[in-house]
């Protein structure tokens, strides 16, 4: 096998590389135009489930902070009273 023989196979398989990678790019280039095609199609189909579905979500974060609110807060009232009391009594008899 001569140089000339080997350059033309590299030539060949440069050649089929670069047609490999133009087809394996453009699967997903065409995945992707198909893909937005359907979502212009079903968007206004959809707009009104994904707004009920954020309703619902809203709902249940305002029940989920309420929840919370009313577990922390006797804790947090407790605390923050006893370091009332304890900054008071350090006012009025000074820290020893």
């Amino acid at each position: 096998m001569g140089l000339t023989t080997l350059a033309t196979w590299r030539e060949v398989a440069l050649i089929l590389l670069l047609i490999e990678g133009i087809v394996i790019s453009a699967i997903p280039l065409f995945v992707l135009r198909y893909l937005t095609r359907w979502l212009r199609r079903f968007t206004p189909q959809l707009s009104p489930v994904l707004r009920g579905i954020s309703e619902q979500m809203d709902v249940v974060e305002d029940r989920t902070k309420t929840i919370s609110r009313r577990i922390a807060e006797p804790f947090i009232w407790t605390q923050a009273t006893a370091h009332g009391i304890r900054e008071g009594l350090i006012f009025f008899f000074g820290r020893r």
